[in-house]
């Protein structure tokens, strides 16, 4: 039977608070940690080292954080497992720390939800009788205001880093190099993970007139001869002041060398939200010629900066 444990961890310091999006913190915690079945879409994040990765046997584990410029741990947050007997809860403690040991070898999705907040949810979590998961720092987000749109990514352990890309209409690129432009001030990318799960988050302040174009790319395997995109469980959820808009999930069964997921196109006048959802070879930012830093690649060929793991 699987058992919750909390763990006192003093002197936590998140290594990426620069990255993080503002939220207020509000009420109670929910962590749900459910054996996987179907798809769903989530928001989380890096650990206290700034990676998450590999935990005891059996075991997961984390930290449940608020998004604030300078994240607090979250208390008594309520970390809830599934296992077919009926749910089985504990306060994560007052670094926001929850462990959940004795689970059998598995895939699991664990699920956040919080008053206030957006539900997250994380897929392809992974625990073997050899190594359990760390999920480093589960990260909550504040819903939107009216007039704002939100495209989160998330994805499983391998690969270790998705990048997620936009296009505006005035041909402007917002990715992990160009998170924010004068250009196209009103979309920006607030969170850049490159540790595996993600989130990858973009925000609309406001919209030009125009589409939009997002895309998610393979980092890790960018200079591989084969992609792991199509296996890496990616996740795209796109919502609103109003709730979700849409959710999507990587098509499965591609190209190896399909580096590239071609997921949804926005109507900047409008807000209706187009499905694409494709793999390609064919890098979609040749459609997208300004970009700052400029940069070009293709597939199996690629020159632009190196990210700082």
């Amino acid at each position: 039977m699987a058992t919750l444990s909390p763990v006192n961890c003093c002197g936590r310091v998140c290594s990426r608070v620069a990255s993080l999006i503002r939220i207020l913190l509000v009420g109670t915690a929910v962590v749900l940690l459910a054996a996987c079945g179907g798809g769903s879409s989530s928001t989380p994040v890096n650990s206290n080292t700034g990676t998450t990765g590999n935990g005891p046997p059996n075991t997961i584990q984390g930290y449940v954080y608020d998004n604030q410029t300078i994240p607090s741990p979250i208390q008594s947050a309520l970390v809830t497992v599934n296992a077919g007997l009926g749910p089985t809860q504990i306060p994560s403690d007052t670094s926001g720390r929850f462990v959940l040991s004795g689970l059998a070898a598995g895939t699991y999705t664990v699920t956040i939800s919080k008053t206030n907040y957006e539900t997250a949810t994380y897929n392809g979590v992974v625990v073997t009788d050899a190594v359990g998961a760390d999920m480093g720092t589960v990260t909550l987000l504040a819903p939107l205001t009216t007039g704002q749109m939100r495209v989160v990514l998330t994805w499983g352990f391998t690969p270790s880093d998705l990048d997620l890309h936009a296009c505006t209409p005035n041909n402007v690129q917002i990715w992990y190099s160009n998170q924010t432009d004068n250009l196209a001030p009103e979309l920006s990318l607030d969170v850049d993970d490159t540790s595996s799960y993600g989130p990858e988050t973009m925000t609309f302040t406001s919209f030009q007139t125009g589409t939009y174009a997002f895309w998610v790319e393979d980092f890790t395997n960018s200079l591989a001869s084969t992609s792991q995109l199509s296996i890496s469980g990616a996740q795209i959820k796109v919502s609103d002041s109003t709730g979700q808009l849409a959710t999507y999930s990587v098509p499965a069964g591609a190209a190896a060398d399909a580096w590239w997921w071609l997921v949804l196109r926005v109507d900047g006048s409008t807000q209706n939200v187009t499905t694409v959802n494709s793999l390609t070879a064919v890098d979609p930012s040749n459609a997208c010629p300004t970009t700052s830093p400029p940069f070009s690649y293709g597939p199996r060929v690629k020159t632009k900066p190196v990210k700082a793991h």
